[in-house]
């Protein structure tokens, strides 16, 4: 499970959650919503809602929108 850290409301770091707290023993679900708040994590989403005839998937820098955190964003086809 991929999940950033956040600093100053911007993405300092993402990466496996296991690697950023490797010292830490987690649940086999992974960390639980309140250590991410505690340590300043969000999950990461590499997903977005869009229609595959007209638009693609393009990777890009992480962002937050909304509880998440994605390193994608929707890009139009050149049809």
């Amino acid at each position: 499970m991929l999940i950033a850290k956040i600093e100053n409301g911007q993405v300092v770091d993402v990466a496996d959650y296991q690697s950023m707290f490797p010292n830490t023993s987690f649940a086999e679900t992974g960390p639980s919503k309140e250590f991410m708040v505690e340590n300043n994590c969000m999950p990461l989403n590499l997903y977005l809602d869009h229609d595959p005839e007209t638009q693609f998937l393009e990777h890009c820098d992480p962002y937050i929108m909304g509880d998440w955190v994605y390193t994608i964003k929707v890009s139009q086809l050149d049809i």
